[in-house]
């Protein structure tokens, strides 16, 4: 393991912790196509936060998670949040080091926790985050080519990532529009970007590691009795999850074909 990549991976975990507090104030607002409030402001009164109160690990170890100016506890989901922000942002700054394509891959693994926040609490995936994403995540993609042997190259693949990705959610959304929501269908096609990206390893990981955890997912909760055989569940998480095991997958399993 290079200096440099756990270098990168500890600058990027602080950096979690200040998205992730931002991500929280997102997934509380969004939904209501509410303005979100700066960051570093208290997600309940909006009133600015102190240093020691601006992450959420700092405020439940000095406060025990609750605001100076109006008491009310932040709620361990906003500690959660956080901290998994973090961890992904670290594990990502590990895997791809102070290479120019981790940028995309932060933005896409902050945009994924949003989302899936939103998911999970109103099953559905706005507009106002999956299709900037598209822009954001190619952007940053594009930015990387010249700084990379084979940019170009791997900006091509990406640009068949996502319309084979694309193609894949808008058949089965075809197939079973009450399976497959459309919402998954535009977050498909900027996940397809960043697996493109990492050649076909990373993208068939990715894509199809989304469908077997939302399986076992489903499957376990209708063994458990919490869900009917019918019943819908939010799929957005699964399908980052599963594109952040291809990221992480991309070099290291090699696939027979």
């Amino acid at each position: 393991m290079h200096v440099a990549n756990i270098v990168t991976a500890l600058v990027a975990a602080v950096a979690g912790l200040f998205a992730g507090t931002y991500a929280t104030t997102l997934i509380a607002r969004v939904p209501d196509d509410a303005s979100p409030r700066p960051a570093g402001r208290c997600p309940e009164c909006g009133k600015r936060l102190g240093w020691g109160e601006m992450i959420p690990v700092v405020s439940y170890l000095t406060r025990h998670g609750r605001c100076a100016h109006c008491d009310k506890p932040y709620g361990r989901r906003y500690l959660v949040t956080e901290l998994v922000t973090a961890v992904i942002f670290g594990v990502l700054g590990l895997r791809f080091g102070p290479s120019p394509d981790l940028a995309a891959y932060l933005y896409l693994a902050f945009a994924g926790i949003v989302l899936s926040g939103i998911d999970i609490d109103c099953k559905r995936l706005p507009d106002v985050l999956t299709k900037p994403s598209y822009l954001v995540v190619g952007g940053l993609l594009a930015i990387a080519v010249p700084h990379m042997p084979d940019g170009v190259l791997r900006f091509v693949y990406a640009v068949i990532g996502m319309v084979a990705l694309l193609a894949l959610y808008f058949v089965l959304w075809l197939i079973s529009p009450r399976g497959m929501a459309w919402g998954d269908v535009k977050l498909s096609g900027s996940l397809g970007l960043a697996l493109g990206w990492l050649g076909m390893n990373g993208f068939l990981i990715g894509a199809f590691a989304g469908f077997l955890f939302g399986a076992l997912s489903g499957l376990s909760m209708v063994v458990l009795g919490r869900l009917k055989l019918k019943s819908a569940i939010p799929f957005g998480p699964f399908m980052c999850a599963g594109a952040l095991l291809g990221v992480l997958l991309s070099d290291v399993v090699r696939l027979p074909f």
